[in-house]
């Protein structure tokens, strides 16, 4: 009779016969109190045992399936003779089912010793007892209790649930106590893995750690269509330390046979120095939802290796919500691999919330510059509410995007300037720079492009080519209108959008000063300047003038000038004859003006507008259009 089959037993089968008037063991009432047979004071003492027997003889015990056993406070039920799916067997071959508490199956009473010192590193290998317990536990849909206790395991621990009826859960007392060590010198080897149509997955208030810092996994999931999908696997309060990798998300061999690894939920966990946290190389692995996670890097080795936290080899649906990342890597590294689809409409990452300790140079929004664009769809992603505590003060770089992403900072604050880098490559034709990147509502970020690397499949781009760009930027700083900086006004409440090649409906924006109506611009000097920025990386189009009557009279001219390293270039010339509307067209005397202006890399946008001809004042608007 097999265990299936000995749960569903009733009295009538002699199996657990009433004495002296206690409750029969059964499906309804597992724990009901029945008579104790024989009795002793360790489980190690049971399993050492060679007394009991089933058949008589010398200086034996006889002991009959059905009659119960117990070992430190833990109860067993003999098994028959011909059992082959007994959970433990004694020294004298006497095969055993352990009764499961109000927790489920303990592990101690399986066998485990739960004696390890992470001190000595020396403890007894637990990995039969805890795979036992397992077995029994999705045999029969109970859970796994690990007391609170530091373990030591040697081998894979396997989560498959196509061989049992129900699905994998272990529970523990807290992460602080209830501690599994993974005694392995092989690397990337699984600690826990799956590679069936496994669901509802639970690991709760537990720790596992890679006794050898770096070398193993946590666990791997694998999904593929002929395995079938899997999802709702919940992580509570589970710490996972010091693994090469900590948890991965796999599909099939192709992205054509990737299986649902959906509806995951990382509830108040935590990632500690795992030189990768969390990988995602299935597209299907959507809607996981990562609540409160935390995942700290604070080895001294991550200060040059700069481990990356949450890692897309495939597009994925992911959302993080609340918690804190620290450490040198980056907090979310993407590659698109050379396989066309690979980033599907699913493949977005959303964070809100989330504090950063920002160590290092970044960056730590990271676009491998390895990727090969041209192959795949474009990945989304939003930063919402975001407080970053840099440690550089000198401009580190937050995030680097190559072409195809759409990113979206939303109120993500700084405490010292960071750059959000766009890199430009070659053959828009063939790498497609369709995206865009927005920053809203932050402080202390600023957008840059990069021009003079190659990256992204693509070589640095020629000075010739620099209208090319990344994709469409708008910006939105909070704070004060503007400020002066070295005699010049700079607006820092600006919006600044740029668009690729492609066609597409631009917004013209306008940069306007009015002075004074009582005193206007310049007034009892002759000449005077008003010294300004344009809004970084904008392209100026026109100089234009609305003139009050109070200038008709006036021979003034208004000359607008380009401050380039220093120096003064004049771009556009108006000498209004009388009020009204005046404009004229910005040009450069030199073809190198036209690529500051397509650029905005080699130009910083100081401008100086210089009123001449008369001691008046000019009274009306100065305007200068851009895109």
């Amino acid at each position: 009779m097999d265990r299936r089959q000995f749960l569903s037993a009733t009295p009538s089968l002699g199996l657990i016969p009433a004495i002296h008037g206690q409750h029969v063991i059964g499906p309804s009432n597992p724990n009901a109190k029945a008579a104790i047979s024989h009795t002793f004071a360790t489980v190690a003492a049971c399993l050492a045992d060679k007394m009991l027997c089933y058949s008589e003889g010398i200086g034996m015990v006889q002991i009959r399936a059905g009659e119960i056993v117990e070992a430190q406070g833990f109860r067993y039920q003999v098994a028959a003779s011909a059992a082959s799916d007994q959970h433990i067997t004694t020294a004298g071959g006497v095969k055993l089912y352990v009764v499961p508490g109000d927790a489920g199956f303990n592990v101690l009473a399986f066998g485990a010793a739960g004696d390890y010192s992470n001190l000595t590193g020396v403890g007894t290998d637990d990995t039969g007892p805890i795979r036992a317990a397992f077995k029994a536990a999705m045999t029969v849909g109970l859970p796994v209790h690990l007391p609170g206790r530091q373990y030591r395991i040697t081998d894979t621990l396997c989560m498959p649930n196509a061989d049992y009826k129900f699905s994998f859960k272990v529970i523990g007392d807290s992460g602080n106590s209830t501690r599994i060590w993974f005694d392995n010198a092989v690397p990337k080897k699984n600690m826990f893995y799956s590679d069936l149509n496994i669901s509802y997955v639970n690991f709760e208030d537990i720790e596992l750690l890679d006794r050898t810092p770096g070398t193993s996994r946590a666990i791997q999931f694998v999904g593929t269509l002929s395995g079938g999908p899997a999802w709702k696997h919940l992580f509570k309060g589970v710490r996972i330390v010091g693994f090469q990798e900590g948890a991965r998300f796999d599909g099939g061999a192709t992205i054509f046979t990737d299986a649902y690894q959906s509806e995951v939920m990382f509830l108040h966990s935590k990632f500690r120095n795992c030189r990768k946290s969390l990988i995602y190389n299935n597209i299907q692995a959507v809607n996981h939802q990562l609540i409160g996670l935390d995942i700290e890097n604070d080895d001294v080795a991550d200060a040059s290796e700069k481990w990356p936290m949450i890692v897309f080899e495939r597009g994925s649906f992911i959302n993080h919500l609340g918690g804190s990342v620290i450490g040198y890597g980056p907090y979310v590294s993407f590659t698109y691999p050379c396989v066309g689809g690979a980033f599907q409409v699913t493949a977005q990452f959303a964070s809100r919330g989330v504090r950063m300790e920002a160590r290092g140079d970044g960056p730590f929004i990271d676009h491998n510059t390895a990727s090969e664009i041209a192959a795949s769809n474009a990945f989304r992603l939003r930063f919402e509410d975001m407080a970053v505590i840099a440690s550089r003060s000198a401009s580190p770089i937050l995030a680097r995007f190559g072409g195809r992403v759409y990113a979206r900072f939303d109120n993500v604050h700084s405490n010292v300037p960071m750059d959000v880098q766009a890199y430009m490559t070659a053959d828009l034709g063939r790498h497609s720079e369709n995206g865009k990147i927005d920053l809203n509502g932050c402080r202390r970020l600023n957008y840059k492009r990069v021009s003079d690397h190659a990256a992204y499949g693509s070589a640095a781009v020629r000075a010739s080519d620099r209208r090319a760009i990344p994709a469409e930027i708008s910006m939105e700083e909070e704070g004060p209108a503007g400020t002066v900086v070295d005699g010049y006004y700079q607006l820092t409440a600006d919006r600044k959008t740029i668009y690729s090649g492609n066609w597409q409906v631009a917004e013209l924006k306008t940069l306007t000063w009015a002075p004074s109506d009582a005193s206007g611009f310049g007034g009892g000097s002759n000449p005077a300047t008003m010294q300004v920025f344009l809004p970084q990386h904008a392209r100026p189009c026109k100089f234009r003038l609305l003139c009050d009557d109070i200038n008709a009279a006036a021979a003034i001219v208004l000359d607008l000038y380009f401050v380039v390293a220093g120096k003064d270039v004049l771009v556009a010339t108006l000498a209004p004859p009388d009020a009204g509307h005046f404009e004229a067209n910005i040009r450069g005397p030199s073809k190198t003006l036209v690529i500051w202006m397509a650029d905005g890399l080699d130009w910083d946008g100081k401008m100086k507008v210089v009123k001449s001809g008369s001691s008046d004042s000019f009274v009306g608007l100065i305007m200068i259009d851009y895109m």
